[in-house]
């Protein structure tokens, strides 16, 4: 990349993985060149696209069993690198997991070892490189997350120019450069001396067999990733996609606000009216086919190019790229109305209806005002009788 855009790259370094992020944060350097996204990170950084999506797994101990259930580890203790964007994961959605932070990945690698933690997480490829170089006969690859690592390129967020210029590149690279990285962290070498007939056939034949089944379990692996990423950025019931992914969106679309003046983008905020009522009087079963119902039923009646995702329990957030206020408005009404008229094939005593919030991006405003407007513009829409769209 250094030799494509011409412009010298120094390279700072750093003693461990927290402390570059700290110098990321604190701006001593402009460029972090394999990091994953995350909420907390998208305060200081923007992001490329992915140059390599790898699996989250935990190493253990060879004599210990392969897991299936990562709730199987309630009590045992679990190492994560300090600063590490699974460490977020983990308390958002293992919160019964005991963490240990640690330094580095050899001393995590270690106190597996020493049998002081049950495992340590970490992506599959540099624990398997690292594994099959120092620790091949005392760790494993025991469990793996429904997750994945998304190594990009972060640059500082006060420099937008970075990230257009590395994201460009990114684009570039095609899959044989990106194999070359790969290369970097499996590279096998052999001393091969002469071979008589018999055993170059035996070779070829041993060869030929191990890059055919290579062959398939790529393919099979590339089937395996799509449906983790799916699993990874979608909520499990509706189908939609999850907050982290919405978080990565709204981003995005402020970053194209400040960048392009005549770039608009609408907001919208729903809630289910009194589905709270729903669950108590008709139960959760039900309540959560409803929210399946709406989902797909909003999520039909959308351009391809707008963005839907579950919010919160009975809240959908709609991103309408490229749309101004007044049209996310009519686009609002219109999915007002279909809910109010469509049939649901529930035992009620009333129609189901939703309150919406609608509003656009700003330059003036963050991302955090923007949805502190349209929330208050909901919750405006339910003081004033709910079943009704309110503006800024």
């Amino acid at each position: 990349m250094r030799k494509k855009i011409q412009i010298n790259i120094d390279v700072v370094p750093t003693n461990n993985w927290n402390e570059s992020l700290d110098f990321i944060k604190d701006k001593k350097c402009d460029i972090i060149s394999s990091i994953s996204p995350s909420y907390d990170r998208m305060s200081y950084l923007n992001f490329t696209k992915p140059i390599l999506t790898l699996p989250i797994v935990v190493t253990t101990q060879k004599d210990k069993p392969f897991l299936r259930d990562i709730s199987l580890l309630k009590n045992e203790k679990i190492a994560i690198l300090k600063g590490h964007f699974i460490a977020e994961y983990i308390k958002d959605y293992f919160p019964y997991l005991k963490t240990v932070e640690v330094a580095s990945m050899n001393q995590g690698l270690y106190l597996v070892e020493q049998g002081e933690v049950y495992g340590y997480i970490d992506n599959a490829l540099v624990l398997s490189s690292t594994i099959q170089k120092e620790f091949s006969n005392s760790l494993k690859i025991g469990f793996r997350f429904d997750i994945l690592d998304e190594l990009s390129i972060g640059t500082r967020n006060d420099e937008p120019i970075l990230n257009d210029i590395f994201s460009r590149l990114v684009d570039a690279l095609d899959e044989t450069k990106k194999q070359e990285f790969l290369n970097n962290w499996t590279i096998i070498t052999e001393q091969v001396g002469w071979f008589s007939l018999k055993e170059i056939i035996v070779l070829v034949i041993f060869t030929t067999t191990i890059f055919g089944g290579l062959i398939f379990y790529q393919r099979k692996l590339k089937i395996l990733n799509k449906k983790l990423k799916k699993l990874y950025l979608t909520d499990k019931l509706t189908g939609l996609y999850n907050r982290f992914k919405i978080d990565k969106e709204l981003s995005l679309q402020k970053d194209n606000i400040d960048r392009n003046d005549s770039y608009s983008c609408g907001l919208i905020l729903i809630d289910i009216d009194y589905f709270k009522s729903i669950n108590d009087t008709l139960g959760h079963l039900v309540g959560d086919c409803i929210l399946k119902d709406i989902s797909k039923l909003l999520k039909n009646n959308l351009r391809k190019t707008d963005i839907i995702g579950r919010w919160g329990g009975e809240e959908f957030l709609i991103i309408l790229p490229f749309t101004s206020k007044d049209i996310a408005k009519k686009v609002a009404e219109n999915l007002r109305v279909l809910i109010e008229e469509n049939n649901f094939s529930y035992k009620m005593n009333r129609k189901i209806t939703i309150s919406i919030g609608v509003t656009e991006f700003s330059k003036s405003k963050s991302v955090e005002d923007t949805l502190l407007l349209v929330d208050n513009l909901l919750y405006k829409a339910k003081e004033n009788g709910r079943n009704r769209v309110e503006e800024s």
